[in-house]
């Protein structure tokens, strides 16, 4: 772990060594050449002033200011001064230049000595050489710096003096600060003993010093700025062995820093650094590592290598490996409760606990985590909140932030288990990790066990299990929600029994841009992205890829949705788990499995790719759909299969609201047993044992077509809708599929107990499949109590031209009906809310085609559909014919039978054509009908077939 990546900063140490200077310095600044800029210097006596505009750069052959001696720079923008002499830079006396930006360069070490004062703007020293010095010096010229001083020498860099800068910065391979007074920008610190070589304690510990740069960061070459106050300039005490690490705790406001590495195997049963109190230091393990370290905490709480940090207090650059920490609670591999900052941390071994609170990091988190690496087992016997990284994460206060590695998580009992944290109400971001887990109880996730109201969640990818077990509320990202999840990516598999989610298990906050890869298991509410989206739920902008398998309530996106849901896509497949009976499988949707929008909650765009199999109430897009809320903009590619109630855009409706479905095509195979639809399989209460009985709601379906060849093996087969006991209205809708179904089989609706059918067209072939089949029609299979508001019923024939009497499949009439060779009147204006667009079928050149205009004379022989009986005979077709053609524009016909005059005194006016307003809406029909007893419109009607018309008209019964 030592030689891993890193995240974020690295720091120096800067330490009190003997170098090669001599006691004093050799006077001023010798052997001056300007090499850039518009400069000069002049030495008198003690003083040298250096004098330019802009930047300048001047080459010497040594650079040395004595105690009592001043160099002094003037009106100048910045200064680079680089010795090329053998002789390292003593300064002993003082550097001035009000707002001067000064440069120090000497391969040979720099030293700051006790009487040394600086007074300028800025000052970098370094004793890095410079590749090509005059290139170096001439950049120097346009610019206020140099990006590059190249690769680090082996020389030292020292200072014991005062300075006093808006900024310092110092680059060196080692280097000293050594003062009584360092000032940056006007602030004054006290550098007083920095660094000494007297005893601490029992003589194991040494003052020594660190800093970072001003934006975090430092190179591999080991440098490092310090400006304007942006840091404390601070003693640190070098910790060089175990024992030197267990004495933190006579001292917790001290400031350390790690020498080298430590195998702390030598002590068999750590103390925790502020076990009993607090740590309100800093610990910078200068990217050096402490291994093997064992605490065995037994029922003690606040157990690490830390016990209790306070807020302000720091650990970084730290590697922690092989570790083994156990306790009760607030147990952690760094530290048992941080209030604090971690930052730059790589940790690998085992974290225990007994009770709860335990995580890889921290046991409970009210502080920062930044930027860790872990390869950790965390395991907890009992009570939860346990996490790869923290086991609580406080509102308000704690941060994770930058998290990669391997986190195995096992917690036997209890709840709020996660990969990164067990209960999370403060934040997570940036992670990405491997996660093995595997929870008891409630709350189970790869980020968070809970993401409460005040939690966020943001920036994850997440591989690796997720095995709940018997247990409940499982997600990929956070097993419950209840605050935000924004932009996350799941490649881990997750399995549970119910409430089980790609994303989230249980959620009733918000979840935006989310995606899931992994394979997700569970017996009910199971969902790619969410199990149950509950009534406070919002989900935007989702897709899920992986498998989705389950019993109940099952759905490519969301198992179980009572919120609103915006955006969603199913790539994956959703089917039924192995060993599922028949009777407890249902509600399977290929993007939600049961959908109860509540209030003013809502679901649109929603979209499925995926194959989906089931048993009852399937659908393409929502397997059931017990809401009254509008759904808009539904579209179904997969090929769905199932026994009953199967649709290509909702399987099952049943409500004691009406219910509006807007703007849906299907393009996909769908397959069953009974009430299979392109559409809808089943809309409203029904008894699947008996003729449909009345449902409750009416659902309306509006600008919805479907492409997809529909099959059913047993009956109520439609193109659009399967059964429609309580169908309020289907407007504007296409068929073009091949519908076939035993009986009860139309290219619109198989099935329809009550509803107006207006603006139907249908092109695809409709087939009953038994040789006794009842009722097949072009647009309505079996309709009792339908309407269809049309202006043309077409005459109906067998496979050798005869014709027969419409009113056989009308027990009571038929109301008002037009031949085929009829002309219609022009097509009316669509209604106002329904505006014009891609989804209204009026519009397609095919329903005009097949519907005559006014001005147009046709024969039957044109939109004659064809009835062929499966068995080669028309039986039952009953009493009467009907003859209808067309000569010299008039409209002729005969016929024999009670039947036949009763039921078409109402088309003809004598043997003259009855002139007719216009209609608002009409269906039409011209794909082929084979069955027997087949009607080309309507197969069976118990109640009038009627055609709406601006004219007075009476309906005939019998």
């Amino acid at each position: 772990m030592k030689n891993r990546q890193r995240l974020g900063k690295t720091t120096v140490a800067i330490v009190v060594s003997t170098l090669a200077f001599s006691n004093c310095a050799w006077g001023l600044p010798q052997g001056g050449t300007v090499v850039t800029g518009n400069g000069s210097y002049t030495s008198s006596g003690n003083q040298m002033d250096i004098t330019g505009t802009g930047n300048v750069s001047v080459k010497w052959d040594s650079f040395n200011v004595a105690a009592g001696e001043t160099v002094n720079f003037k009106n100048m923008n910045a200064i680079l001064n680089y010795v090329t002499g053998r002789q390292g830079s003593e300064i002993f006396g003082a550097l001035n230049g009000q707002g001067v930006h000064v440069f120090l360069i000497n391969p040979n070490g720099i030293l700051f000595g006790k009487t040394a004062q600086v007074n300028v703007g800025s000052l970098t020293a370094s004793t890095k050489s410079l590749s090509d010095v005059d290139a170096a010096l001439q950049n120097f010229k346009n610019s206020a710096g140099i990006s590059d001083f190249g690769i680090a020498g082996t020389a030292e860099l020292v200072n014991m003096g005062k300075l006093e800068a808006d900024t310092l910065r110092f680059e060196g391979s080692r280097i000293v600060l050594d003062t009584d007074n360092i000032k940056l920008g006007g602030d004054d610190f006290d550098g007083s003993n920095a660094v000494i070589n007297g005893d601490f304690a029992n003589g194991n510990v040494v003052l020594g010093y660190t800093a970072h740069d001003a934006n975090g960061y430092a190179g591999k070459d080991k440098n490092f700025d310090i400006n304007g106050g942006a840091q404390s300039v601070k003693g640190y005490m070098w910790v060089t062995n175990a024992e030197q690490l267990q004495d933190i705790n006579t001292n917790l406001s001290g400031n350390y820093a790690l020498k080298n590495d430590i195998d702390a195997s030598s002590i068999n049963s750590f103390i925790p650094i502020s076990a009993d109190s607090t740590f309100k230091g800093t610990f910078d393990g200068l990217e050096n590592e402490i291994k093997n370290v064992t605490v065995n905490g037994g029922n003690g709480s606040y157990k690490g290598l830390f016990g209790q940090t306070a807020s302000g207090s720091v650990i970084r650059n730290l590697t922690l490996s092989n570790c083994n920490i156990s306790g009760y609670q607030a147990v952690g591999a760094v530290v048992g409760q941080n209030n604090g900052l971690i930052e730059n941390v790589a940790v690998s071994g085992i974290v225990s606990g007994t009770s709860k609170y335990t995580g890889g990091i921290v046991g409970i988190n009210a502080g920062i985590i930044k930027n860790a690496e872990v390869d950790i087992t965390v395991n907890n016997t009992s009570g939860g909140y346990s996490g790869g990284i923290t086991g609580y994460n406080y509102k308000g206060l704690g941060e994770i932030d930058g998290i990669v590695g391997k986190i195995k998580v096992i917690n036997s009992t209890g709840g709020y288990t996660g990969g990164i944290v067990g209960y999370n109400a403060g934040s997570v971001k940036n992670v990405d990790a491997e996660i093995d887990l595997t929870g008891g109880g409630v709350g189970i996730g790869g980020i968070a066990g809970q993401n409460t109201s005040t939690g966020t969640i943001d920036g994850i990818l997440l591989k690796g299990k997720i095995d709940a077990g018997n247990n409940s509320a499982v997600g990929g990202i956070a097993g419950a929600n209840t605050g935000i999840i924004n932009s996350v990516h799941n490649y881990a598999s997750v399995s549970g029994n119910s409430t089980v989610g790609g994303i989230v298990g249980q959620n009733n906050g918000n979840i935006s841009d989310g995606i899931n890869d992994g394979s997700i298991k569970g017996n009910e509410l199971v969902g790619g992205i969410c199990g149950q989206n509950k009534v406070n739920g919002y989900v935007y902008n989702i897709e899920n890829r992986g498998f989705v398998g389950g019993a109940r309530e099952v759905g490519g996106a969301i198992g179980e949705n009572n919120g609103t849901v915006s955006k969603a896509l199913n790539k994956g497949s959703v089917f039924v788990t192995d060993g599922v009976s028949v009777g407890s499988s249902y509600y399977i949707g290929g993007v939600l499995g049961y959908n109860d929008a509540e209030g003013s909650n809502y679901v649109s765009e929603l979209k499925n790719e995926g194959t989906v199999k089931g048993y009852s109430y399937v659908g393409g897009v929502i397997g059931c759909n017990a809401s009254g809320q509008i759904i808009v903009d539904a579209i179904n590619n997969g090929n769905i299969s199932g026994l009953d109630s199967v649709g290509g855009i909702l399987g099952y409706y049943y409500c004691d609201d009406d219910m509006l479905l807007e703007n849906t095509n299907n393009s996909g195979t769908i397959t069953g047993r009974t009430a299979v639809g392109g559409i809808v399989g089943m809309g409203g209460g029904v008894s699947m044992s008996g003729p449909p009985s009345a449902g409750i709601g009416c659902v309306s379906v509006s600008r919805a077509e479907n492409s997809g060849a529909v099959s059913g093996s047993g009956n109520s087969v439609g193109g659009i809708i399967g059964v429609g006991t309580s169908s309020k209205s289907i407007d504007n809708v296409l068929n073009t599929g091949t519908v076939q179904g035993r009986d009860q089989v139309g290219g619109i609706i198989g099935n329809s107990v009550e509803g107006i059918v207006e603006n139907a067209l249908n092109l695809g072939q409709v087939i009953a499949t038994d040789g006794n089949a009842q009722y097949c029609g072009g647009i309505v299979g079996w309709g009792p109590g339908a309407i269809v508001s049309d202006k043309a019923v077409y005459a109906t024939t067998d496979k050798d031209g005869n014709t027969y009497d419409i009113s056989k499949y009308n027990d009571k009439g038929v109301g008002k009906a037009y031949a085929d060779i009829f002309p219609a009147p022009p097509l009316p204006p669509d209604p106002p809310e329904l505006p014009e667009d891609e989804h209204d079928i009026t519009k397609l050149p095919e329903f005009e085609d097949n519907y005559h205009s006014s001005s147009s004379a046709v024969t039957s022989e044109l939109h004659t559909p064809v009835i062929i009986n499966p068995s080669g005979e028309n039986t039952n077709i009953g009493v009467g014919t009907i003859e209808i053609h067309n000569s010299d524009d008039s409209l002729n016909a005969s016929g024999s039978g009670s039947s036949f005059s009763t039921g078409f005194e109402n088309i003809l006016d004598g043997a003259g054509q009855e002139e007719q307003a216009d209609s608002n809406s009409r269906s039409s029909d011209t794909g082929d009908v084979q069955g027997s007893q087949m009607d080309n419109l309507a197969g069976g009607n118990d109640t009038d077939l009627s055609m709406s018309s601006d004219s007075d008209t009476e309906d005939q019964d019998e």
